[in-house]
C-alpha cells in the first residue's frame, strides 16, 4: 500500500495519497488491522505536506503510538513547541510501555535543554525494554559532553554491568577516547577480561586515536575476534591502500572461516 501511495504524491495529487491511506476510513470502523507501516507512511504524508487536521485526528487517537511523534513535530516545526511538549508529557504520563519518552527527549534536546531530556530518560536507564540509555549517551556524545555521558554510565551498578558488559565497557573506552583521554582508556581496558566483545577493537581505535597506529594494527592483526576488513580499512585509511590489498584474505580463505561455508 505504501508504494502505492507514492505515485500520486509524485503527481502532486497529494488528496488522493492520503485517501489512499487514511486510516480514518472503513478500516477502522470495520475493526481491520492496519499494519504500523501504513500508518507511519500516512503520518510522514501529513506531516510533510502540512495536514495537521488529519495528523491531529492520528496523533491524539487509537493510533497515536505512531502518529504523535510527527504531530508534536509538526507542531515544533509551526512554532508551537510548547503544545508538541503539553501533549507529549499528558500522553507518556498515561502510557505504561514509555513509547513517548524518546520524541520527547528528542524535542527537548532541539531546544537546548539537555538536563531535561536525560532526565526524561533516566527511568528507562535499568529497564531491559524500553531503554533510553543509548540513545541518551549517543545525545551527549554528539553535543560533546563527554564527561556528562561518563557518569551516566558510571551510575550504573554491578548487577547492569555484567548483564551488558560488552556494551558498557566498549561504549566507556570509547567516550574516554572521544573525550580525548587516552591513556585513561587505555588502563580501563587493561583492567578488563579479554572475552568482552569488542575489547580489541575499542583499544585499537583508542590507540589509533593517540597515533600509535602500528600498535594499534598489531593488536588487530592478533586478535582473533577481529574481522579482516577491521586491519584493512584501518591501513587504507592511513594510506596503505596496497598493504591492505595484500594483506586481504582470499574468496575461499573467507569462505573457510565462515560458519555458513
Amino acid at each position: 500500500m505504501h508504494d502505492f501511495a507514492e505515485l500520486p504524491v509524485k503527481a502532486g495529487q497529494v488528496d488522493d495519497a492520503i485517501a489512499v491511506l487514511t486510516p480514518a476510513s472503513g478500516d477502522i470502523a470495520a475493526g481491520r488491522f492496519l499494519v504500523q507501516n501504513t500508518l507511519t507512511a500516512y503520518a510522514e504524508l501529513c506531516q510533510r505536506n502540512g495536514r495537521m487536521d488529519e495528523l491531529r485526528e492520528l496523533g491524539i487517537g487509537e493510533h497515536a503510538h505512531v502518529g504523535l511523534p510527527y504531530y508534536a513535530r509538526a507542531l515544533e516545526d509551526r512554532g508551537q513547541a510548547d503544545e508538541a511538549e503539553t501533549v507529549l508529557r499528558r500522553f507518556m504520563a498515561a502510557d505504561e510501555w514509555g513509547r513517548f519518552r524518546r520524541p520527547l527527549i528528542e524535542l527537548l534536546w532541539r531546544q537546548g535543554r539537555i538536563a531535561e531530556a536525560v532526565e526524561v530518560g533516566r527511568p528507562t536507564f535499568d529497564h531491559h525494554d524500553a531503554c533510553l540509555l543509548d540513545g541518551v549517551i549517543h545525545l551527549l556524545s554528539e553535543a560533546g559532553r563527554f564527561d556528562d555521558a561518563l557518569a551516566i554510565l558510571d551510575e550504573r551498578d554491578a548487577e547492569y554491568i555484567d548483564e551488558h558488559a560488552s556494551w558498557f565497557h566498549t561504549n566507556r573506552i570509547g567516550l574516554l577516547g572521544e573525550a580525548g583521554r587516552y591513556e585513561e582508556a587505555l588502563a580501563y581496558a587493561k583492567t578488563l577480561p579479554t572475552n568482552v566483545y569488542g575489547l580489541t577493537s575499542s583499544t585499537a581505535w583508542i590507540l589509533e586515536q593517540s597515533g600509535r597506529v602500528d600498535e594499534a594494527l598489531g593488536l588487530l592483526q592478533a586478535g582473533a575476534d577481529v574481522e579482516a576488513w577491521e586491519v584493512a580499512a584501518l591501513l587504507i585509511q592511513h594510506g596503505r591502500a596496497e598493504e591492505a590489498m595484500d594483506n586481504m584474505p582470499s574468496i575461499a580463505e573467507l569462505r573457510a572461516a565462515s560458519r555458513w561455508g
